[in-house]
């Protein structure tokens, strides 16, 4: 058992519930089409109900807390197509008006090889739904439907309500002056008088192979590096911003969400493990992970000043269609956070195993997707082991 100090500790609290990578891939897009509500007539909220179809089963363990946070893997960006053309100077996505109720149709709203996602912004009125109100932006996936496309994003979760972080509207490029951190890069919102400011940051966005562009090219996502590779470090920039935060706006908590590591290993690299150090070392208390499409472990990590923090290093793929059960395994993590007189501590974590389960028909075909916890499915004992492996500790939430 993963235990703190500040477990006894009363006060103020507020509780935060996240989880990793929202990957709506082909196959998650087509279930999603396949269940959408006929019977409703308005098209946001017809295309939204093939998406709470899927994550409605998942939903009360979301809300449940007072902050929801998740990895926004993909953007939303209505009617954009992959390619893309030079207007006024600025290289954009193409737009194809398509029917407002279409949900996935392999062109505009797609998630296969190149890699390019897209999902129609609907996806952020099922979201809201299900209670979450942050997000990360910044990933490699980001930029799929370039500059615009980002644009779109941003707009549908501020039209939704949905809090953000990673990445800056290309109506600030000019005022970055070539470097997102001089830009503002971090939230604060507030819970039961409990300050807490979210920070988010990429280890590097997609390069456009097939477009023969490079990614980023108008410098809009926060990265630890300037370049793909392992280029000037960006890490002293965001610590300046965390220390910042915290001497001048009196923030209590720091939370930052790097889209980092090696895709599909169980095991941390030497580079997060650099980088993690690096950040709570900074000021940082809280690092939520994501990116490598599957569970990596978490810890506990004293401070050389002796503050206790946090690190999960991926919370897997939340939700996606993938074949894979690797792939397919999530947690939701809960983290208790309290305030009182003596200073502000993290009193508890636990998590809650889950799984994006398929249906299959004929034993091939996916005709359904459900997000439950992993105690609910076939052989929940077995796959359970596999979570208890990876995370170690005994922190589990048991229903």
């Amino acid at each position: 058992m993963l235990r703190f100090k500040g477990e006894n500790e009363k006060g103020s609290s507020v509780k935060i519930s996240a989880v990793g990578d929202l990957l709506l891939d082909d196959n998650l897009q087509r279930v999603a089409h396949q269940h959408m509500d006929n019977s409703i007539e308005e098209p946001d909220e017809k295309v939204a109900s093939g998406y709470l179809h899927i994550l409605e089963p998942i939903s009360k363990y979301i809300s449940s807390a007072d902050i929801a946070y998740a990895n926004l893997e993909v953007p939303l960006a209505r009617n954009l197509i992959r390619k893309s053309r030079y207007e006024n100077g600025k290289l954009v996505t193409i737009e194809k008006k398509i029917d407002p109720f279409v949900l996935h149709d392999g062109e505009v709203y797609c998630g296969e090889f190149p890699y390019t996602f897209n999902a129609h912004p609907a996806f952020a009125v099922a979201m809201k739904k299900i209670g979450w109100d942050i997000v990360s932006i910044a990933n490699n996936h980001v930029l799929d439907r370039l500059s615009n496309g980002l644009d779109l994003t941003i707009k549908t979760l501020e039209e939704n309500k949905i809090d953000f972080v990673g990445a800056i509207p290309s109506s600030k490029i000019e005022e970055a002056k070539g470097d997102p951190f001089n830009i503002k890069p971090y939230i604060i919102k507030k819970v039961g008088g409990i300050r807490i400011a979210f920070f988010s940051i990429a280890r590097f966005t997609n390069p456009h192979f097939y477009r023969m562009i490079p990614s980023d090219r108008y410098k809009q996502v926060y990265k630890f590096t300037k370049s793909f590779f392992y280029g000037k470090n960006n890490i002293p920039k965001l610590i300046r911003w965390i220390k910042q935060v915290k001497n001048k706006d009196n923030v209590d908590l720091v939370i930052v969400a790097p889209h980092w590591g090696l895709e599909y290993v169980n095991h941390t690299n030497f580079m997060q493990r650099e980088w993690g150090k690096y950040i709570l070392e900074g000021g940082a208390d809280i690092i939520l992970g994501s990116h490598p499409h599957v569970i990596q472990p978490f810890e506990k990590y004293v401070t050389s000043d002796g503050r206790e923090t946090f690190i999960a290093y991926s919370l897997g793929d939340f939700v996606c269609g993938l074949r894979s059960f690797r792939l397919r395994a999530a947690f939701i993590l809960y983290i208790t956070i309290v305030k009182n007189e003596k200073g502000v501590f993290i009193k508890e974590v636990s998590y809650l195993p889950t799984i994006s389960k398929l249906y299959l028909k004929d034993d091939k075909i996916i005709w359904d997707i459900k997000v439950i916890p992993v105690e609910k499915d076939d052989n929940a004992s077995e796959k359970l082991e596999y979570f208890k492996k990876i995370l170690k500790y005994d922190n589990r939430l048991h229903l």
